[in-house]
């Protein structure tokens, strides 16, 4: 080994270090945007402002768009959706590795949480996407995975009765799965 490449080990060792170290708390995958392949479904992902204050929480729209030939009947995420508790499942490419505690409720499934989408309609999803984790001030590239699985057990106490007809409705959705499109968001100090 010359000289010249011990002057620089240290340097690379001490980068590398550091990547890994940030890394660490992290789930971070690369994925591609897709369709549902039997159904045309697609997932639309926009951030509501590309640049926040590392104190702020990202806020985002995702739209499920019915591209394919045949209507769907899906279900809106909810309570639980976001730790695979309850269908949908949805996920975001970077997440926190270690997910934290959650208490054992779920809201309970309502009726228009259940919704038809014909050809070309399109619903934007509400409140229960869940966030990328953010480790910091950074720019984040992040996806969002929609995935109903209409026979999934549900796991959790609900706060109050699903509604019975949702409940039946949820049995014989259309199965799917979609990843958006990938965006970019800053976080700043």
């Amino acid at each position: 080994m010359t000289r010249r490449t011990v002057q620089w080990l240290p340097a690379v060792v001490f980068i590398c270090a550091a990547v890994v170290l940030g890394c660490l708390d992290a789930e971070m995958r690369e994925w591609t945007p897709r369709a549902d392949l039997d159904t045309g479904v697609i997932l639309l992902l926009a951030p509501e402002t590309q640049v926040v204050k590392g104190d702020q929480v990202p806020r985002f729209t995702a739209t499920l768009v019915n591209r394919g030939k045949n209507e769907v009947t899906l279900v809106e995420p909810g309570d639980g959706s976001d730790y695979g508790w309850r269908t949908p499942l949805v996920e975001w490419s970077r997440r926190r590795r270690d997910e934290g505690i959650r208490c054992g409720n779920i809201n309970s499934l309502k009726e228009d949480e259940v919704f038809t989408l014909r050809p070309g309609e399109s619903r934007v999803l509400t409140d229960w996407i869940g966030q990328p984790y953010r480790s910091g001030p950074a720019r984040y590239r992040v996806s969002l995975r929609y995935k109903n699985e209409p026979n999934r057990e549900w796991y959790g106490v609900p706060l109050g009765d699903h509604d019975a007809k949702a409940i039946e409705r949820v049995q014989r959705s259309t199965p799917i799965s979609t990843v958006s499109n990938a965006v970019e968001i800053v976080v700043e100090r």
